[in-house]
Protein backbone atom coordinates (compact mmCIF):
# COMPACT_ATOMS: atom_id res chain seq x y z
CA UNK A 1 0.00 0.00 0.00
CA UNK A 2 1.25 3.46 -0.82
CA UNK A 3 1.59 5.94 2.05
CA UNK A 4 0.30 8.40 3.41
CA UNK A 5 -2.03 5.86 4.98
CA UNK A 6 -0.80 5.09 8.46
CA UNK A 7 -0.98 2.17 10.81
CA UNK A 8 -3.04 4.42 13.10
CA UNK A 9 -6.24 3.72 11.17
CA UNK A 10 -5.23 0.24 10.02
CA UNK A 11 -3.80 -1.21 13.24
CA UNK A 12 -5.44 -4.59 12.59
CA UNK A 13 -4.60 -4.89 8.89
CA UNK A 14 -1.49 -5.97 6.99
CA UNK A 15 -1.06 -2.85 4.84
CA UNK A 16 0.99 -4.75 2.28
CA UNK A 17 -2.10 -6.84 1.42
CA UNK A 18 -4.50 -3.93 0.93
CA UNK A 19 -5.21 -3.16 -2.72
CA UNK A 20 -5.87 0.53 -3.36
CA UNK A 21 -8.51 -0.14 -6.00
CA UNK A 22 -10.16 -3.35 -4.79
CA UNK A 23 -10.37 -2.17 -1.17
CA UNK A 24 -11.21 1.49 -1.80
CA UNK A 25 -14.51 1.45 0.15
CA UNK A 26 -12.79 -0.17 3.12
CA UNK A 27 -9.92 2.32 2.95
CA UNK A 28 -12.23 5.34 2.74
CA UNK A 29 -14.45 4.18 5.60
CA UNK A 30 -11.55 3.28 7.87
CA UNK A 31 -9.68 6.53 7.17
CA UNK A 32 -12.73 8.68 7.88
CA UNK A 33 -13.62 6.69 11.00
CA UNK A 34 -10.10 6.40 12.48
CA UNK A 35 -7.59 8.27 10.33
CA UNK A 36 -6.13 11.76 10.29
CA UNK A 37 -7.31 14.87 8.51
CA UNK A 38 -4.47 14.56 5.99
CA UNK A 39 -5.51 10.97 5.25
CA UNK A 40 -9.09 12.13 4.70
CA UNK A 41 -7.89 14.77 2.24
CA UNK A 42 -5.75 12.13 0.53
CA UNK A 43 -8.82 9.91 0.05
CA UNK A 44 -10.78 12.73 -1.59
CA UNK A 45 -7.82 13.65 -3.81
CA UNK A 46 -7.21 10.04 -4.89
CA UNK A 47 -10.73 8.63 -5.13
CA UNK A 48 -12.77 11.74 -5.88
CA UNK A 49 -15.45 13.43 -3.83
CA UNK A 50 -18.39 11.48 -5.28
CA UNK A 51 -16.87 8.05 -4.64
CA UNK A 52 -15.82 9.04 -1.12
CA UNK A 53 -19.31 10.38 -0.32
CA UNK A 54 -20.99 7.24 -1.64
CA UNK A 55 -18.66 4.93 0.29
CA UNK A 56 -19.43 6.85 3.49
CA UNK A 57 -23.18 7.02 2.86
CA UNK A 58 -23.26 3.23 2.29
CA UNK A 59 -21.03 2.37 5.26
CA UNK A 60 -22.46 -0.23 7.63
CA UNK A 61 -20.94 1.65 10.58
CA UNK A 62 -19.48 5.09 11.26
CA UNK A 63 -19.18 6.89 14.56
CA UNK A 64 -21.74 9.68 14.90
CA UNK A 65 -19.09 12.40 15.13
CA UNK A 66 -17.67 11.15 11.82
CA UNK A 67 -21.09 11.33 10.18
CA UNK A 68 -21.52 14.88 11.49
CA UNK A 69 -18.10 15.89 10.14
CA UNK A 70 -19.01 14.39 6.75
CA UNK A 71 -22.26 16.37 6.78
CA UNK A 72 -20.24 19.56 7.08
CA UNK A 73 -17.53 18.59 4.59
CA UNK A 74 -19.84 17.18 1.89
CA UNK A 75 -23.06 19.13 2.58
CA UNK A 76 -25.01 16.03 3.64
CA UNK A 77 -27.75 15.29 6.16
CA UNK A 78 -27.57 12.53 8.80
CA UNK A 79 -30.61 10.64 7.43
CA UNK A 80 -28.69 10.12 4.16
CA UNK A 81 -26.30 7.71 5.94
CA UNK A 82 -27.44 4.08 5.91
CA UNK A 83 -25.72 3.47 9.23
CA UNK A 84 -27.58 6.39 10.81
CA UNK A 85 -30.93 5.01 9.65
CA UNK A 86 -29.99 1.54 10.92
CA UNK A 87 -28.98 3.03 14.28
CA UNK A 88 -32.37 4.79 14.57
CA UNK A 89 -34.20 1.55 13.79
CA UNK A 90 -32.22 -0.50 16.33
CA UNK A 91 -31.25 1.76 19.24
CA UNK A 92 -29.07 0.36 22.02
CA UNK A 93 -30.97 0.40 25.33
CA UNK A 94 -29.70 2.65 28.12
CA UNK A 95 -27.32 0.93 30.51
CA UNK A 96 -26.20 -1.65 27.97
Amino acid sequence: MVQPLSARAFWDVDLTKVDMERDKDFIIRRVFDRGSWSEMKWCVANYGEQLVKQALLDAPYLREEVMRLCCVIFNLELPQFKCYIRKQQMPIPDGF
